[in-house]
């Protein structure tokens, strides 16, 4: 799939210049996901309580969901 070979690529770009530990590179799935939780947790906070419905929070959301979905399909 395209997102996984993207992820793959960056991750080698980062591994050129910052070692990974194993523990580190069998953590990183779990990170991604937090990563994507807090986008759309917050986003999602600020729509519902704040009212905010700017392009910027819709864009977090966004993120948020399609990171979620891509990282827990399987």
């Amino acid at each position: 799939e395209k997102s996984q070979k993207n992820l793959r690529n960056a991750l080698d770009v980062y591994k050129k210049k910052i070692k990974l530990t194993k523990k580190e590179l069998a953590s990183l799935h779990n990170y991604i996901i937090l990563s994507h939780s807090m986008h759309l947790l917050r986003a999602n906070y600020e729509k519902k309580i704040n009212k905010n419905n700017s392009a910027e929070n819709e864009y977090f959301l966004n993120i948020g969901r399609c990171g979620l979905k891509q990282m827990l399909k399987k």
